[in-house]
């Protein structure tokens, strides 16, 4: 079993959203390290990808999210039925792979009816933490260099 740079880059990710989460004085961590998780990709471009796809439907969720909560409450079938139309705008705007953590960005929103719009900022401020460590770790730890790799399987497929 190797320890690959994206294994190292997600522990790294999830270690700074913390960090930067108890910095700012988060309550809790866990959505700031679930977010950097979910965002880690093995390529620059596709960490950028992933954030712009993530940053526009985890807007999208979370207003949806607070909509529903103020028409209808934040009981499990509302949760339920706003996961259900967030997941087919997912789709619909061709963003499959954020449903994941465009869901844990609803569930928290709901959830934080209780504490206001301010606390359900605070909750979807830490999602955008975790993703912008995520993104911070991709660029600057082990960045994979595609020209030496392409280089690379050049020599090795001629020789």
């Amino acid at each position: 079993m190797t320890i690959g740079a994206r294994v190292m880059k997600t522990g790294l990710a999830v270690a700074l959203a913390v960090y930067i989460s108890g910095m700012i004085g988060f309550s809790s961590p866990i959505l700031a390290a679930v977010s950097s998780i979910f965002t880690i990709q093995p390529s620059i471009s596709r960490s950028w990808k992933q954030i712009l796809d993530q940053l526009q439907t985890n807007v999208l969720g979370a207003a949806i999210a607070l909509a529903a909560v103020r028409l209808f409450g934040n009981t499990p079938i509302s949760l339920g039925l706003v996961c259900i139309i967030v997941i087919l705008c997912c789709i619909r705007l061709r963003m499959e792979a954020t449903i994941g953590l465009t869901l844990v960005t609803v569930v928290a929103v709901m959830e934080a009816d209780g504490g206001s719009w301010l606390y359900a900022l605070e909750r979807f401020s830490m999602v955008l933490t975790g993703m912008g460590a995520a993104f911070l770790v991709n660029v600057l730890v082990f960045p994979p260099r595609p020209r030496k790799q392409f280089v690379r399987q050049v020599h090795d497929a001629f020789g």
